[in-house]
């Protein structure tokens, strides 16, 4: 009798033992260190209705700046250049879609006031009211970062926008959005856009035509839709020596960043997570969006990896 029960001890311990082993040789293949895949440029893909498509000067840079961008958060980057689209990618499906900017937004504010101030012969015939939409002070000239819950934030926005629209309604005798059909939209084919409580919402990619008039000179395509002159007093203070760091005027930040041996002059303008820089000097412009948190390490980024990336 004793040696039955220890057999069946026996047997019972041997199937405990066999059980987990098998258990754990089964666990192991989970427990292992997957290593991500190393990012490589690639070329954008022109699609249908999109923009030309052309390769960086750089594209090893590029992918340094893209593999410390993915590794901090979620974002989207789009980038412009010579009105080709040297690069793009989505980290977050959401950011391949529609981008909603502020009321007053500056590539768009700008664009209607200059166009619509301008006579037959691509002259302003009298002064284009900037700085009524974005006063020099503080308070209107930093406006596109003031939000709706800051004090006396919103009224302030709410005010320059009626004046904006009083302003097209006087100087074209319609509404704000049939003078943007017109003046933005028409001329740089822009069909898919809609109106979000008051923001304007397109996409990625004609977000970026809206900033390449302004490093072109006004012009997009053989067509000058800005006269050079207006387009020169907007970028002024980027290039100006007077100029402090992070200086603000009609709606842009203005800085100077060293890259590549020499000062590059940046307009920014950030609005929630949307971040687009204009780099006039190399024809470019940047469509980033993240959060906020990310812009410290974007700021370094682009200045030691994705404006190298774009200089011939």
């Amino acid at each position: 009798m004793k040696s039955v029960t220890l057999a069946a001890c026996s047997l019972l311990i041997y199937l405990i033992v066999s059980c987990s082993s098998d258990q754990t040789e089964q666990l192991e293949p989970q427990l292992e260190e997957i290593s991500p895949t190393p990012y490589l440029y690639r070329p954008p893909v022109t699609e249908e209705n999109g923009l030309p498509v052309a390769r960086l000067k750089k594209e090893e840079l590029a992918e340094a700046f893209v593999t410390r961008l993915s590794t901090k958060a979620p974002a989207g980057l789009v980038v412009m250049q010579q009105e080709k689209l040297v690069l793009e990618e989505y980290f977050n499906k959401d950011f391949a879609a529609f981008v909603c900017t502020g009321p007053l937004f500056p590539p768009y504010v700008g664009v209607l006031l200059g166009s619509v101030y301008t006579d037959e012969y691509g002259v302003p015939f009298k002064p284009i009211p900037l700085e009524e939409i974005f006063p020099p002070e503080e308070a209107g000239s930093s406006l596109a970062l003031i939000s709706a819950n800051s004090p006396g934030g919103a009224h302030l926005q709410e005010q320059l926008v009626d004046r904006f629209d009083t302003l097209m309604q006087e100087q074209t005798g319609t509404t704000q959005g049939m003078a943007a059909e017109e003046f933005l939209f028409e001329p740089l084919q822009i069909d898919d856009y809609s109106w979000n409580e008051g923001s304007l919402c397109m996409h990625p990619h004609d977000i970026l035509k809206t900033g390449s008039i302004w490093v072109k000179r006004g012009r997009w395509g053989t067509e000058q839709l800005l006269p050079s002159g207006f387009v020169e007093r907007v970028l002024a203070p980027a290039y100006s020596s007077s100029t402090h760091p992070g200086a603000k005027a009609f709606g842009w930040q203005y800085y100077r960043l060293v890259a590549k041996g020499r000062k590059q002059p940046v307009l920014y303008w950030q609005y929630q997570e949307v971040h687009l820089f204009l780099l006039p000097e190399i024809e470019a412009v940047v469509l980033l969006q993240g959060k906020p948190g990310l812009m410290p390490d974007a700021w370094n980024w682009m200045q030691q990896f994705l404006i190298p990336s774009l200089v011939p």
